[in-house]
């Protein structure tokens, strides 16, 4: 029999426009390749059927796959790879359990030591506590910590008004971070390696559908762009400014970093393989110089400063390459690749230097002019941002700041360095992405229509307040659900809160704002019933 073969009819010509193979970045105007293969040698296909196609590098030929048979999910490690003993260096199973509660409970020395001893002194179980002071759990803690990078306090210098000004950065490394992961015969079986197109078969044609970052084009021509021998290890960078956060005198907002080889259930939960904090990004306070000009550039100049700090490595590999024995045995040389950033548009303004809302051309991704943005259309109508083009206007040292001002003032853009035009194989502007959590959650959702919510009861008055929290008190739990008891005059700093409220606002509150009475509200339950849909 022979084997599956797949042909796609514009293979050639649609990469040579995506950049494949190449570091050079996507500048005309089409939306993600979905291309429809051509096949021979298939066998009989059935309704829901799926395609796999894998990367050449992965050397693995296509396959179909029927619907009952398309499992995304790895199987577990082997146990008998296993280690024998997993808690190590604690000195038992027990030790490493104990000393987890002490760290989710905050204990303190005393506590601890009052906990042991009332431990060791009713101990007559199957488990053993070895410890017997803080110090012994402390000696512990301090063995495990080596096993993952430790957090360093960098200085940031940045001259601003001819005055170096010196901020202090809280970082560990995320490539070190990322190999304790890949090393891990654990999380090894979960790593995928290469990037793949997926088709599902709807009875006349194929149809390509993306489920993961490894199935999307980017990754591809990343792979495409590396040696035949290299794995890209993929990173999901995500910086917030609203989660502050305090260390000694000291303020600054966590950079979050994630591994997109890991699946979305692993990389994006709180246990082992998810999201780790690598850094805190310095704030950036004078109530002087607040809101001018060049104050302003200095911000955005400290903070791509204090990313380049981070980055450094990832950076220095993403060049050479790095040899690792990973968690199943098998040698691989890594190109750390920045594969996406997740932020809020004030945050994407940041990491792409655009001049944000009031900006000529607004938008972090392409070039439409503020004046066009109106204009909805299912084809881009302006070109993407090209990173090349903008790196050789700000490098340029024949332009005085009159003409580079004159040059990127009409892409609304500011004349300072871009930490990610650094980076090999990343292109900022295709790498940043729509966050949901903060656009619609704790954007659209919290700080408008939620807001008008709240408005409206205060002023309808005390009996509404009461009956809006009884009725949300009354709401059934459900398992990972928020239960509210009262959110008439609440807020939250949790987006998740507020996408949990988003869910039941309507059928709480459709009898408190009736269309004889209540006019306004009951313009904004519909106007919540259209967000609703939206978040879907």
């Amino acid at each position: 029999m022979h084997p599956l073969e797949v042909v796609f009819d514009d293979d050639a010509g649609a990469e040579n426009a995506a950049g494949v193979g190449s570091a050079t970045p996507r500048t005309s105007l089409h939306l993600p390749t979905f291309r429809v293969p051509t096949l021979s040698h298939v066998p009989e296909l059935v309704d829901d059927d799926f395609l796999i196609i894998s990367h050449p590098h992965a050397q693995s030929p296509p396959t179909i796959k029927r619907f009952e048979d398309f499992n995304r999910r790895a199987p577990d490690a082997d146990p008998s790879t296993l280690p024998e003993v997993p808690w190590e260096p604690f000195e038992t199973l027990a030790d490493f359990e104990f000393a987890e509660i002490a760290a989710d409970a905050s204990l303190n020395q005393r506590h601890v030591n009052r906990l042991l001893a009332l431990i060791n002194g009713v101990a007559n179980g199957r488990a053993t506590v070895s410890f017997q002071t803080y110090r012994d759990m402390k000696k512990a803690w301090d063995a495990a910590s080596h096993r993952a990078p430790t957090y360093m306090s960098h200085p940031v210098a940045v001259p601003y008004k001819g005055v170096e000004r010196t901020y202090t950065m809280q970082s560990r490394d995320p490539f070190e971070w990322a190999l304790t992961l890949v090393k891990d015969p654990l999380l090894a079986p979960h790593f995928v390696w290469n990037s793949q197109r997926l088709f599902k078969y709807n009875g006349q044609e194929w149809e390509r559908f993306v489920d993961e970052p490894n199935t999307a084009d980017r990754w591809w021509e990343v792979e495409s762009a590396l040696p035949d021998d290299g794995s890209a290890l993929c990173f999901t960078l995500y910086a917030d400014k609203t989660r502050l956060s305090s260390f000694g005198t000291q303020k600054g907002y966590p950079i979050m970093a994630r591994l997109a080889n890991l699946p979305a259930r692993i990389r994006n939960g709180d246990g082992h393989g998810g999201g780790q904090v690598i850094g805190f990004l310095p704030i950036v306070e004078d109530e002087r110089e607040e809101k001018k000009k060049g104050f302003t550039n200095h911000k955005r100049a400290v903070w791509h400063a204090a990313f380049r700090i981070v980055l450094e490595n990832i950076k220095r590999h993403g060049k050479t390459g790095y040899k690792c024995q990973c968690g199943d045995g098998v040698y691989r040389i890594l190109y750390p690749i920045v594969l996406i950033l997740v932020a809020d548009y004030e945050e994407q303004a940041v990491m792409s230097l655009i001049r944000g809302p009031n900006g000529l051309c607004p938008c972090p991704v392409c070039e439409i002019p503020v004046t066009e943005q109106k204009n909805l259309a299912m084809e881009p109508q302006h070109p993407f941002r090209d990173p090349d083009r903008i790196r050789a206007i700000v490098e340029d040292a024949t332009l005085n700041k009159g003409q580079m001002e004159d040059l990127l003032k009409p892409l609304g853009l500011r004349p300072l360095q871009n930490v990610f035009w650094e980076i090999p194989h990343c292109n900022v502007y295709q790498a940043l992405s729509w966050d949901r959590l903060h656009a619609y959650h704790g954007g659209l959702f919290s700080d408008h229509l939620f807001a008008q919510y709240q408005d409206i009861l205060d002023e309808l008055g005390r009996p509404a307040v009461a009956q809006v929290n009884d009725q949300f008190d009354a709401m059934p739990r459900w398992p990972d659900f928020n239960h509210f008891s009262a959110i008439a005059t609440t807020n939250f700093t949790d987006g998740t809160k507020y996408e949990d409220i988003s869910k039941i606002i309507v059928q709480v509150s459709y009898n408190i704002f009736p269309k004889t009475t209540c006019a306004r509200g009951y313009i904004l339950l519909k106007c919540l019933r259209c967000y609703i849909v939206l978040d879907v």
